[in-house]
């Protein structure tokens, strides 16, 4: 399959479609980038990490100068440093989101997913006979203000594994519809 095979939404997304030996299909999902993928994110993490880190250099200038003794800075100072670690961890959680590309190896016998990101590489493996179904869902509202779609596989005897959260719904579609095609 290639990208002319690929519906018109998916073609732009870089979404590629090769056979295996053996019967099976490779599907690669490109990373999203940190602005297409975590754009959000990226900026309020950036944002929250330098307005502190400034601030914290601004008041340990002003300590090392003497213009202000260690009681008077030390909340700003541990304030400062909670609220550059946040803007941090929201900036490495975005980097995680836009750096992260898959493959999904569709063999005869089982689906084997391969998450791969700036952090380090995740996998999975459903067999034929323990994947139960594939639906695009959306995930836990009583945690966001919002939904969020992504890839759901259910599992026999096993927890439903969620995937794929910040690709877009037509690719979500796609996959979903792909993977229920060779596993029916």
């Amino acid at each position: 399959m290639t990208e002319a095979d690929l519906p018109s939404p998916l073609a732009r997304s870089g979404i590629t479609v090769e056979p295996l030996d053996g019967g099976g299909l490779a599907v690669h999902l490109p990373a999203r980038g940190l602005v297409r993928g975590a754009f959000g994110m990226t900026f309020l993490g950036g944002f929250l990490t330098l307005l502190c880190g400034g601030l914290l250099a601004l008041t340990l200038t002003d300590l090392l100068a003497g213009e202000q003794t260690l009681a008077e800075a030390g909340l700003a100072l541990a304030g400062g440093a909670v609220m550059a670690a946040v803007g941090g961890l929201i900036l490495g959680y975005a980097v995680l989101l836009g750096t992260e590309r898959a493959r999904l190896d569709l063999t005869p016998s089982a689906l084997r997913i391969t998450r791969r990101s700036v952090f380090g590489t995740q996998q999975h493996e459903i067999t034929r006979r323990v994947l139960g179904g594939v639906s695009t869902v959306s995930t836990n509202p009583r945690r966001h203000q919002y939904y969020t779609k992504c890839l759901s596989l259910t599992r026999r005897q096993a927890p439903d594994l969620e995937l794929f959260t910040q690709r877009s719904e037509a690719e979500l579609d796609y996959l979903a519809e792909l993977i229920r095609s060779r596993y029916r």
